[in-house]
């Protein structure tokens, strides 16, 4: 019960800090809190209308991720991070070749007007990228809300009766609650991950990858913590008495919630870390021919 309230305390904390900086009261990690906080205000059907897209968002030059109007329709757009390019709605061109941060200079561009054909296509693709990681957000927040009501019933039905019915004490079943509150723990994480890929770049093909990837194998653990903590806690519920198979139950389950919070707190620092670790195909190419013409010129040499 200590471990769960500390980890409930500092979570609160987190959620101070982002209520004050950005106004966000979910939990968004492994999401930075700009990010969050634009995915949350673009959280809505209209996104996933492309003419919609292309009425009020605009493709960032740079990096090509849809950005949404400004609220009071000045032209200086500022791309989110890592990218941050300033550039102007109207024209499509680098800020730094227009006016002034202020004023008038917010809203006159006398450059051309860019013609949105050539990315008429570009918002199909982002309303439809948009669609698929907002359905998988969805679902992940309606199963981490599942978690957390059987939380909930745990403390005040089963978890009580369990301990009538095993013999054992409130303190000894925590082990259970603990299962649980990390089931709901790797639904957020997961939810905010499909937020995370919708803003990955275009051309961030690895990164991408890399991460359905990781997203894929997340669920093999909590889906085998999930069966035990749910169809192995129903067979104890469903005893008449104190079962042979508990000490074994609490084993497996305890073991379980470890080994998914182990892969889940490296699933959120490999996120954190922008998926650094992964190499570009570029790169590894270019490696592996350097390393051709090094091997190359030494048997030449000899």
């Amino acid at each position: 019960m200590f471990i769960i309230l500390l980890v409930l305390e500092t979570l609160m904390s987190y959620v101070s800090a982002c209520l004050v900086s950005v106004g966000i009261k979910d939990i968004h990690s492994p999401m930075d809190c700009e990010s969050a906080a634009n995915w949350l205000a673009t959280n809505s059907s209209d996104y996933q209308d492309p003419n919609w897209v292309r009425e009020y968002t605009v493709p960032c030059p740079r990096c090509k991720l849809r950005i949404i109007e400004n609220q009071d329709c000045s032209l200086k757009m500022k791309c989110l991070p890592p990218c941050s390019y300033d550039f102007c709605w109207r024209c499509r061109g680098e800020w730094t070749e227009h006016g002034g941060e202020t004023g008038l200079d917010l809203y006159t561009c006398t450059h051309d007007e860019y013609e949105e054909t050539v990315f008429g296509n570009m918002a199909e693709a982002a309303a439809d990228r948009y669609r698929d990681c907002h359905e998988k957000w969805m679902s992940n927040e309606s199963l981490m809300q599942k978690a957390k009501a059987k939380l909930q019933q745990l403390h005040t039905d089963v978890i009580p009766g369990l301990s009538n019915n095993q013999l054992a004490t409130v303190q000894q079943l925590e082990f259970i609650a603990e299962a649980w509150s990390q089931i709901m723990e790797c639904r957020r994480v997961l939810k905010w991950s499909y937020a995370y890929e919708y803003y990955l770049r275009e051309d961030e093909v690895e990164k991408l990858a890399f991460l359905k990837l990781k997203q894929d194998n997340a669920e093999i653990p909590l889906q085998k913590l999930y069966n035990y903590a749910e169809d192995q806690l129903n067979t104890l519920l469903d005893s008449d008495g104190p079962s042979e198979n508990f000490n074994k139950f609490r084993s497996d389950l305890t073991d379980s919630t470890s080994i998914t919070r182990n892969h889940y707190e490296l699933l959120v620092r490999d996120l954190e870390d922008g998926l650094s670790n992964v190499v570009p195909a570029s790169t590894s190419q270019r490696a592996h021919n350097e390393d051709d013409a090094s091997g190359s010129s030494c048997i030449h040499d000899d």
